[in-house]
């Protein structure tokens, strides 16, 4: 939800240069600094350092609007909406962490840092001051929904 808001927001010409960028500066980050590892040369498959390109250039350009996040509570999980700002960080800590474990599983975290890391600097070049508060436009959340006359989403609780 939070790219089709923020597309929404910057025009698609602008997300699709931030999208392509942002994937292939992930990908970038990830085969250099896994050149001369047993990893370099392996294929990556798939669009979240892009994903995660967005989710930076969102925060680094609107990071008062909400978006609506799901918190884990035991074997519940409550959505719960909070500034994009926060949802990024947390994002990007928990990256930072499994990095610094070196947690050896098939995701490439690398990628998702450097799309986010890249998803900031394009942001500020590309959306420079078109920055505004949030209480100046409609937030990401109110864009999305009221473009498909969907209700909010409030604090729901899923059961797993």
């Amino acid at each position: 939800f939070v790219g089709m808001a923020f597309e929404q927001r910057i025009g698609w010409k602008k997300f699709l240069i931030i999208y392509l960028l942002t994937g292939v500066c992930g990908a970038l980050t990830h085969s250099i600094i896994n050149l001369g590892t047993e990893h370099a040369g392996t294929v990556l498959i798939g669009a979240s350092g892009a994903i995660f390109g967005i989710m930076g250039a969102f925060a680094f350009s609107y990071p008062r609007d909400e978006v609506v996040m799901p918190i884990p509570l035991g074997i519940i999980m409550i959505l719960r909406r909070i500034k994009v700002i926060y949802a990024v960080l947390i994002f990007a800590v928990m990256e930072t962490v499994i990095v610094m474990l070196d947690v050896q599983d098939t995701t490439a975290h690398f990628a998702h840092i450097g799309g986010l890391v890249s998803g900031v600097i394009l942001a500020a070049i590309i959306i420079r001051n078109k920055r505004t508060n949030s209480s100046d436009t409609a937030s990401a959340e109110t864009i999305y929904y009221d473009s498909y006359n969907s209700p909010k989403l409030k604090n729901i609780s899923i059961r797993f």
